[in-house]
């Protein structure tokens, strides 16, 4: 679809160019706007980072201001003194027009984001626990699916949940167990044949308040 849609492109004028590249800029903020509470939210959490603020932290998870998933987050990552700043992208990973919202940078997302009813939700993060042996990660694929799996350094086996976008929010496709140190990879054990997306070609920003 992607090609014919370009070579339709190439036949408009320079003016519906110009009408079309104006809607997806706005499209682009209003999108952005959505996930506004949760990009203040990392503001936060890269403030707290910075002041090994611990107190603030435990206070706000005991008050239920935050996801469970993204207190263990923070809390390891305050462990981690020369941890990566947050970056954000906002990516449509399986081009149905309403982006994703990926926490990072180009080389490890470590939260993803979707919309349900307008509204953003976490799917998970992904870290190494500090203490404990806890790990998670992310692999995302050219066609929009995205494999969550997590394990125990301590254990042989590895759990993977392979997820699909869509206009009302997620769905889990199917589920799997790897052999850590085994022959099989996480894309033969769910029967993916899509391609792996390179992280770095997303248009990865700063975190920065929004007004």
């Amino acid at each position: 679809t992607s090609v014919s849609t370009e070579a339709k492109a190439e036949n408009t004028s320079d003016s519906s160019i110009k009408e079309s590249q104006s809607t997806a800029e706005n499209k682009k903020e209003t999108r952005q706007d959505l996930y506004k509470e949760v990009i203040e939210r990392y503001n936060h959490f890269t403030d707290l980072l910075k002041q090994g603020n611990r107190e603030d932290l435990y206070e706000e998870n005991k008050q239920h201001k935050i996801a469970s998933e993204e207190y263990g987050m923070i809390f390891s990552r305050m462990d981690y003194q020369n941890a990566p700043v947050f970056k954000y992208a906002l990516v449509d990973l399986n081009k149905d027009g309403q982006d994703e919202l990926l926490i990072g940078d180009e080389k490890f997302v470590s939260a993803i984001y979707y919309l349900e009813n307008q509204k953003p939700s976490l799917l998970h993060t992904a870290y190494i626990a500090s203490a404990g042996g806890f790990r998670s990660g992310f692999d995302i694929y050219e066609n929009g699916q995205v494999i969550y799996a997590d394990w125990q350094s301590t254990r042989p086996e590895m759990n993977l949940s392979l997820y699909a976008f869509n206009k009302d929010g997620v769905q889990k496709i199917k589920e799997g167990t790897l052999q850590i140190g085994g022959n099989q990879k996480p894309e033969q054990v769910l029967e993916i044949s899509s391609n792996e997306v390179d992280l770095a070609k997303f248009d990865w920003k700063e975190l920065e308040r929004i007004n």
